[in-house]
């Protein structure tokens, strides 16, 4: 059975072909190839983006912008950040309202707004730049993070001025980065259910930092950890000045919970 293996035509209905012309030519920045160019039982033009993907027009007498329990018809696109920019400067001094109504809910580094033709088809133009990826450290220094013996087998304690999460497992204590190591969303840890859950887009991780994620996270790396030491007193702090990048978990990537002892650098990169 033949897969499908990339998308050629977008086919868009329209209710007036002229005025729907003007918007994906002048708004969305699409070049007009021709009239009529495409069989179909009304007038079509056709619009070709600069990815060689084509988006076809379709004049008929009524469009449906809503179906049955949502608020649009939805088309994304993704353009590189400069493309993203330059859509923005376009849009606007075309007028369009262009505010991203979702802007709490993005990663670091993922920008999104919605753009609506003349018959209501929303359009979701996104980008994302570098900084989505980057390896972001807290620099606070040196985090205080309590007593080894006020830490409950299994507790997770989050210290938000330096991005981490301090966790106790079977194996000690980790310094768990916040960041998630798909986009840098910033985790949330849920108790219910055990595990830290991104809000972006929905990767979850369980309290080594593994990713318990299904498609198409699967593959994500852990999350990076922190220096963790333990004074001779039982006292816990955290280096946020360093980051530690995993390739994948293993047990003695804990401090052992014990007095006067500190992460074992040596197999990891260091950042």
């Amino acid at each position: 059975m033949a897969q499908v293996v990339g998308l050629s035509h977008l086919t868009i209905h329209v209710t007036e072909l002229e005025r729907s012309e003007a918007f994906y030519e002048e708004v969305m920045g699409l070049e007009p190839v021709g009239r009529d160019l495409v069989a179909d039982d009304g007038p079509t033009s056709l619009f070709r983006t600069d990815s060689g993907h084509m988006v076809v027009l379709v004049e008929v007498d009524e469009v449906e912008p809503f179906r049955g329990k949502t608020t649009s018809i939805h088309h994304a696109w993704y353009l590189t950040p400069e493309q993203h920019a330059g859509a923005i400067t376009r849009m606007k001094a075309k007028g369009e309202d262009i505010a991203d109504t979702r802007e709490a809910f993005r990663a670091m580094g993922q920008k999104s707004f919605d753009v609506y033709d003349p018959d209501g088809h929303r359009h979701q133009v996104q980008t994302v730049g570098p900084e989505a990826h980057e390896i972001l450290k807290p620099n606070r220094g040196t985090v205080a993070c309590g007593h080894m013996d006020d830490y409950a087998l299994g507790e997770v304690r989050l210290f938000n001025d330096g991005k981490l999460f301090v966790t106790r497992n079977e194996d000690g204590f980790l310094a768990l980065s916040r960041w998630c190591t798909h986009m840098n969303g910033l985790l949330q840890w849920k108790p219910n259910h055990w595990y830290f859950h991104c809000p972006y887009h929905k990767a979850t991780f369980n309290r080594c930092g593994v990713s318990t994620s299904h498609h198409p996270f699967e593959t994500l790396p852990p999350l990076r950890i922190h220096p963790l030491a333990i004074d001779d007193e039982g006292a816990i702090t955290v280096d946020t000045d360093v980051i530690l990048i995993r390739a994948q978990h293993a047990p003695d990537d804990a401090t052992p919970a014990e007095p006067s002892a500190a992460t074992n650098r040596g197999r990891f990169e260091v950042l």
